[in-house]
């Protein structure tokens, strides 16, 4: 039967919002947490609160920026570095960026963060992933959005005049799903169960990088919505399929509060999903092997 207690657990975007507080109920539950953010003062400070309110003293922080493939691999080490298995992986960090902006690499943020960043962690620590008691399942949760782009064109980077910056982050909500019902079918006889889930219209920082758009976005949304979801209630369907034996060996599913639900209009078949795993796989592979042709910058799939 599963229980969480003593499980490591991964939260990527760990220090605000949805984030923060599956860490925080995860923690309260016995949970190993392993916090990833950007910030190192803040991460540090949020982990102090956390210990300090749950009594709980097993929280780590681990610091990189989910847009940069390097720094995540840099992530990956540091992390298997510290644990020598890993039970839960929490893909939760993202955002929309309203104009175009690219990282280091050239890839499109919010398609490098809310995407790929997904992709290359999950990939990276799979072998962790499978270090853990047999007994149990291991799970990927992938923060997601049943209101997705009809098609995945965004995988090919566009002209800055064709940029859609609201388009590009529906378009890489489709990419969750693609990419957890894909991992799921890759990962079905080895104990790893993945999962995506729909928050819903959380109050959150997300598109707080956008500056006065990110205010009066939720000033619309609040006039329109009245009922924003508080943080705390959204991260519930996160706690959920982390820590309930009620979803023991359930994958490759979307769940909206503690369903699952299904989008039938859309297009999720094995060729499309395949599709863009082989498209993720090859961007990631011209990044490392255009830096470094040596083995040490391959992805774990490379390897012998």
């Amino acid at each position: 039967m599963w229980n969480i207690k003593g499980k490591i657990c991964l939260i990527t975007g760990a220090t605000s919002g949805l984030g923060y507080h599956t860490a925080f109920e995860l923690a309260k539950q016995g949970a190993i947490i392993g916090m990833i953010a950007r910030d190192r003062g803040k991460c540090r400070s949020l982990a102090d609160r956390i210990r300090a309110k749950t009594g709980n003293p097993f929280i780590d922080c681990f610091i990189a920026d989910l847009s940069e493939p390097f720094e995540i691999r840099a992530l990956v080490n540091q992390i298997l570095n510290r644990y020598d298995k890993l039970n839960v992986l929490v893909n939760n960090a993202g955002a929309r960026f309203l104009t175009l902006r690219r990282n280091s690499h050239g890839v499109e943020m919010t398609y490098a963060l809310n995407h790929l960043a997904y992709f290359q962690i999950a990939n990276e620590l799979l072998n962790m992933m499978q270090n853990r008691n047999q007994s149990d399942n291991a799970r990927i949760i992938n923060v997601a959005s049943a209101a997705t782009a009809d098609s995945p064109g965004f995988y090919d980077l566009r002209d800055d005049g064709d940029f859609d910056g609201r388009q590009a982050c529906r378009e890489s909500k489709l990419a969750n799903l693609l990419f957890t019902y894909e991992l799921a079918r890759r990962t079905t006889d080895q104990m790893i169960t993945v999962n995506a889930v729909d928050p819903g219209y959380v109050a959150t920082n997300f598109n707080r990088n956008n500056g006065f758009q990110y205010w009066l976005r939720h000033l619309i949304a609040h006039s329109i919505h009245r009922n924003l979801i508080l943080p705390r209630t959204g991260a519930r369907i996160h706690i959920y399929l982390a820590s309930s034996a009620d979803v023991e060996g359930e994958t490759g599913k979307l769940f909206r509060n503690t369903q699952p639900i299904t989008i039938t209009e859309l297009d999720f078949s094995p060729e499309a999903s395949a599709g863009l795993w082989e498209k993720s796989e090859q961007l990631l592979k011209n990044i490392f092997n255009t830096a470094d042709k040596g083995n040490k910058n391959k992805l774990p799939s490379d390897q012998d």
